[in-house]
């Protein structure tokens, strides 16, 4: 099983994401946030759960 890597792009987009809903909502954004780790941390289960993404190996 092969752990998802986390692009530095990636990292941070979520972090950014996360602070804007935090200013309007810090609830939504701590759940938000849960749901998108737990949902990440489960991929390496399913790896083919998800269409072929458009680079080559990756899933979408």
């Amino acid at each position: 099983m092969q752990a998802v890597r986390w692009t530095d792009e990636a990292t941070t987009d979520l972090v950014e994401i996360i602070d804007y809903i935090e200013q309007r909502n810090p609830l939504a954004a701590e759940a938000l946030h849960a749901v998108i780790l737990r949902t990440v941390e489960g991929l390496p289960s399913a790896p083919y759960l998800f269409r072929a993404g458009r680079v080559i190996g990756t899933r979408e």
